[in-house]
């Protein structure tokens, strides 16, 4: 087997082993999710590379760590943060895949508006059920990780929640 295909085989396995925590990190650190893709992305970029060119990689948590954290001062240095509203790129994802909002069968085009709605709602909502729902963070933690209080992060993920439930009651009349 020849050098690219041992690095891309370690990639792999150091993939799978760290992308959910990575990815978390990244959305914690950044203003938007779209910037969150971008950041992760990059991160794995840089580790493909580096495994390309033969470098050991003792540790990967902390490696990647380490890599996200100067993405993610050089991205903000260049670029002040600014909230987005418009950012959809994950949104989907964890709804469709994630959100069981009611034990009854959702049809897709139901799915399609109650995902409009998320993507409607600021990056902090969005966030909130991306952590809770994807990562299976607790509330006390995605407080934590976002430098949030408790009490917001509540607020947001409940009152949103009542939003959608209300909307998807609607949609079975």
């Amino acid at each position: 087997m020849d050098d690219q295909n041992t690095a891309d085989l370690e990639f792999s396995r150091i993939y799978s082993k760290t992308c959910r925590k990575i990815y978390r990190a990244a959305v914690s650190g950044t203003a938007s999710m779209s910037d969150a893709d971008d950041v992760f992305q990059e991160t794995y970029v840089e580790l493909l590379g580096q495994l390309r060119r033969g470098r050991k990689i003792r540790r990967p948590e902390h490696y990647l760590m380490t890599i996200l954290r100067r993405i993610l001062s050089s991205h903000y240095k260049a670029d002040p943060v600014t909230l987005s509203t418009d950012d959809d790129s994950c949104t989907e994802h964890y709804l469709a895949d994630e959100l069981d909002i009611e034990d009854s069968i959702i049809t897709d085009s139901l799915i399609e508006e109650l995902i409009t709605l998320l993507k409607q709602k600021d990056d902090t909502v969005r966030k909130i059920f991306y952590l809770y729902y994807s990562c299976d963070l607790t509330l006390p933690e995605i407080a934590s990780e976002l430098a949030l209080p408790l009490g917001t992060v509540k607020n947001r993920l409940y009152r949103t929640l009542k939003e959608l439930r209300a909307y998807y009651k609607e949609g079975l009349e």
